[in-house]
């Protein structure tokens, strides 16, 4: 049977397992549900962000980030290398949401030349630039300042969903502030058409 690694790339600080991917969930059951449809056997994996790392976590990564993840990226790229060399005829999927979509653009960039893996983004930051080819979907909400711009209704969104955590850090009962920060229109379930019939398509296309 024809096997496919999906790897989810997550938003936020990229760590935890399936459990707290709640954004990212949706998208997942119905990328898997329509693989399966096409005769794929389907394995889901989460790269953590911040599972490498020992000291200084969350420091070392904010680092990183603001070099498009320059070292999160070679990490990636050691395991899907390895992931070759143990089943050459596997193909493998990223898939990243908001910040997670920045390390799939470099880990892409690393691996252009590498025709058994694919690329779907899910909201990244607007100033970045996608790799243009058939083996990556770039998709952006027109209505997702954090992933459509302009810059100054970028800042606007991270300043109301700064404001929103402020006045209620009281109530978030254990949840990290990054958890509770939530962008105003950065959501991408598949349940919205805009989002479920491009993946569908790009799916049906480069997965039979």
């Amino acid at each position: 049977m024809k096997q496919v690694l999906i790897i989810l790339n997550r938003g936020g600080w990229g760590d935890g397992g399936l459990e707290r991917a709640r954004e990212e969930r949706g998208v997942l059951e119905g990328i898997s549900q329509v693989l399966v449809s096409q005769g794929f056997n389907c394995q889901v994996q989460i790269f953590d962000r911040l599972r490498s790392l020992t000291f200084l976590k969350h420091a070392k990564t904010a680092w990183d980030l603001l070099f498009g993840y320059a070292q999160a990226s070679r990490n990636l790229t050691q395991e899907i290398r390895a992931t070759f060399t143990v089943s050459p005829e596997r193909r493998i999927l990223l898939v990243g949401y908001s910040l997670g979509a920045i390390l799939n653009i470099s880990t892409m960039k690393l691996l252009a030349y590498e025709p058994r893996l694919y690329s779907i983004q899910l909201g990244a930051p607007f100033f970045l630039r996608s790799l243009v080819n058939e083996k990556t979907l770039n998709l952006q909400r027109k209505d997702d300042a954090f992933s459509s711009g302009p810059l100054f209704a970028f800042l606007l969104v991270i300043l109301k969903a700064c404001l929103v955590v402020a006045v209620n850090i009281g109530t978030f009962q254990g949840t990290s502030i990054l958890g509770a920060w939530h962008i105003e229109n950065h959501d991408y379930p598949w349940e919205d058409p805009r989002v479920r019939v491009p993946l569908e398509q790009f799916l049906r296309s480069h997965f039979r």
